[in-house]
């Protein structure tokens, strides 16, 4: 009876510390007549700030346990049938030790970053697309040397430069999940036969 029609995401990193702050946004439709919890899990080193069901504050609590560097997440929503759900959250990301040996470990430093999943943003987990897909936008203010290169399908543009330096960039992707790669990249496009 809950479904998701639209996620968006804005997130600051600060490459000097190694941690980010954001806020992600989802509009879901509750067709249930009673409030519902719904199950996300997040990077265990973040923590939530506030969560706001149509701008007044819901119960939240984020759990301590950590499975496959995911820590839950429960958030109560309201009976109404339209719900705009926004979540706050940041903190340093953190990771299993066994996971130090496989390719794409999270890292926000000022030279590369790298946000996979749940690093990069609350994943809903059991809520159910409205449509075929989940239409999803990334902003993320990026230092000015680094250039995102999203994962898959997504597509990234710039979406505005900053006087101090920062560039914010727009991902547009689908689906619960957005995998995001940047760094000081030189792209360079070669004109091949045919």
């Amino acid at each position: 009876g809950v479904t998701c029609s639209e996620r968006a995401c804005t997130v600051i990193p600060a490459p000097s510390q190694g941690t980010l702050s954001g806020t992600a946004v989802f509009v879901l439709q509750n067709t249930t007549g009673q409030s519902q919890q719904l199950l996300f899990t997040l990077n265990p080193g973040y923590r939530v700030t506030d969560a706001r069901a149509n701008r007044q504050a819901v119960p939240f609590a984020l759990g301590t346990q950590d499975e496959q560097n995911q820590a839950p997440l429960t958030v109560t929503i309201p009976a109404e049938e339209a719900i705009t759900l926004e979540v706050d959250y940041g903190g340093f990301p953190q990771e299993w030790n066994i996971l130090q040996t496989m390719q794409g470990s999270a890292e926000i430093s000022d030279r590369y970053l790298c946000l996979e999943n749940e690093d990069l943003s609350p994943t809903l987990q059991n809520v159910a697309y409205r449509d075929d897909t989940l239409p999803a936008t990334i902003d993320i203010l990026l230092p000015g040397q680094m250039t995102p290169v999203p994962f898959g399908t997504a597509e990234a543009r710039l979406l505005e430069e900053h006087a101090d330096g920062t560039k914010t960039w727009r991902i547009t992707d689908e689906g619960y999940n957005t995998i995001l790669y940047a760094g000081d990249y030189i792209c360079q496009t070669i004109e091949a036969s045919g």
